[in-house]
């Protein structure tokens, strides 16, 4: 796993000194997409042990958004994970994925609302394929109720965005973290890094985008960025192993 540096502009990549490769088409890898995940998710059972060797440093509540249409039930293995480690985890509303853009990232904007006023402090969100799209531009819009986020292979550009939250493209105002594979068999994982700041990085694993909700690499770089205290946020690998 490994850190990947980003120009300023979403879907732009600059190449680095001592890269080996640009990664493998999606069209390529798709065909093993569902062999991949089976597999990543039968790995997320010999490797609980490391992943719950640990509790929470800060328990706190954590929102979970599924990919598109997916459903909470997508997010199964990740929420039980999280929920083992004592955070205070949620998933959607049922049917909020449904709907234009628009109303898709205002129903995950109160969401995030709800659940910062219900538990009295900012909220971690952890979201999945276009359910990132969705909640940079719901987070963005609700900023002063959000802790960090977290997106699993999530395009920065698509039809998903609207006029109204364009800057969710940009640098954000909390902690981000964006995952992305290269070996991605959905989207170009070009398209899944974000500009980087102070609070903004790109953290690769190898992992396919189906499985990634359950693939103990991927789970293991949330647990790690959950587990940052609250305003002491650093890049992953940089002073916290656990």
């Amino acid at each position: 796993m490994t850190s990947t540096r980003t120009p300023s502009r979403p879907g732009q990549l600059r190449q680095r000194a001592g890269s080996r490769t640009p990664g493998v088409h999606p069209w390529v890898m798709k065909p093993f997409e569902p062999g991949r995940a089976c597999v990543e998710g039968m790995a997320l059972v010999p490797s609980w042990p490391l992943l719950l060797g640990g509790r929470a440093r800060e328990a706190h509540p954590v929102l979970v958004i599924p990919g598109l249409g997916g459903g909470n039930v997508w997010t199964v293995p990740l929420r039980t994970t999280l929920t083992s480690l004592r955070y205070q985890v949620h998933g959607i509303r049922p049917k909020s994925q449904r709907g234009l853009p628009g109303r898709v990232v205002e129903a995950f904007a109160e969401r995030i609302e709800e659940l910062a006023t219900e538990h009295g402090q900012p909220i971690s969100i952890v979201a999945w394929s276009v359910g990132g799209a969705y909640a940079r531009q719901a987070a963005l819009m609700r900023a002063p109720r959000v802790r960090q986020l977290i997106t699993l292979g999530s395009p920065l550009d698509g039809p998903w965005y609207t006029r109204r939250a364009s800057g969710a493209q940009g640098l954000l105002p909390f902690p981000t973290t964006a995952v992305h594979s290269r070996s991605d068999g959905v989207y170009d994982w070009r398209r899944c890094l974000q500009p980087e700041g102070p609070q903004a990085e790109n953290v690769e694993i190898f992992s396919s985008h189906v499985g990634m909700s359950s693939n103990p690499l991927v789970l293991r770089v949330i647990t790690n960025r959950l587990a940052l205290p609250a305003g002491s946020w650093h890049p992953y690998g940089a002073g916290l192993s656990a």
